[in-house]
């Protein structure tokens, strides 16, 4: 069998089409060796880089721009390497796979609050998210940094920088709802079963207390307000001096609503 000079793999090669392992088709620019090819992929971003004939042919093809993140998130082209930029990277694929969630039936209840949850265009591409979650975060002592989505917004369901913040995770679980444990009834209230009154609880420093009991859910309601509102004001204090002022007073202004 006749063997091909360069020059003719060349004329061969160039042009030549394999794909990612995210099915994103890749064709070659420029065949210098079989050691050394320029090849384009044929997605909108049309980003080029050199590569090995045998890993074109294997679809070994790196793209920063196939979504390879549940079909979503995708890392880019930056100054920001997911593998050392680590923390950064697992905060945002965590919030991706939140992003995903189809059926609240098929979700354990502690996850089940993010059923409907969007992360907008822009942190779909880890270049952006990093940007942001390196120009915010900040040392907590024995404390992880949690992406906070509740506290600016009632109800918020977008994952973006206009709407979230980076807390301690002692802050963020402020804000847990619990929706899916309380039924219908207001947040902070619960009823006994076959009992004709409300009973009015708060988890603080890792422990539940009752408030009291109520005859009506929203009397409960209200109990639970006054007493939540005053542990978010504590928590700001004891954190005033590690968070940035306008979380701070952020914390300090907030107001527990019924509808939460």
């Amino acid at each position: 069998m006749k063997r091909h000079t360069n020059e003719e793999l060349k004329q061969i090669r160039v042009g030549e089409v394999s794909y990612t392992k995210y099915g994103t088709p890749t064709i070659i620019l420029e065949y210098h060796s079989s050691k050394k090819i320029l090849v384009e992929f044929q997605d909108e971003y049309k980003y080029q880089y050199c590569t090995t004939y045998p890993n074109f042919i294997k679809r070994q093809l790196t793209n920063p721009y196939d979504k390879r993140i549940a079909n979503i998130g995708y890392i880019g082209t930056g100054k920001y390497n997911f593998k050392e930029h680590t923390q950064a990277y697992k905060k945002w694929a965590s919030i991706i796979a939140r992003c995903n969630l189809d059926d609240a039936k098929n979700v354990d209840s502690s996850i089940a609050s993010y059923i409907d949850c969007e992360i907008s265009e822009e942190w779909q591409c880890f270049q952006n998210f990093a940007a942001w979650y390196e120009s915010h975060k900040y040392e907590v002592p024995n404390e992880y940094l949690s992406i906070d989505k509740d506290i600016m917004i009632h109800g918020n369901k977008m994952y973006c920088k206009e709407k979230c913040l980076l807390v301690p995770e002692t802050i963020n679980s402020l804000f847990i709802k619990s929706k899916s444990k309380r039924g219908n009834l207001p947040i902070g209230v619960m009823q006994p079963l076959e009992k004709n009154y409300y009973i009015a609880k708060i988890s603080k420093y890792n422990r539940t207390y009752r408030i009291g009991s109520y005859s009506s859910p929203i009397d409960a309601f209200y109990a639970y307000k006054t007493e939540k509102e005053k542990y978010i004001k504590e928590i700001a204090e004891k954190y005033k001096s590690i968070i940035p002022k306008y979380i701070y007073d952020l914390l300090y202004q907030y107001e527990v609503m019924i509808t939460d």
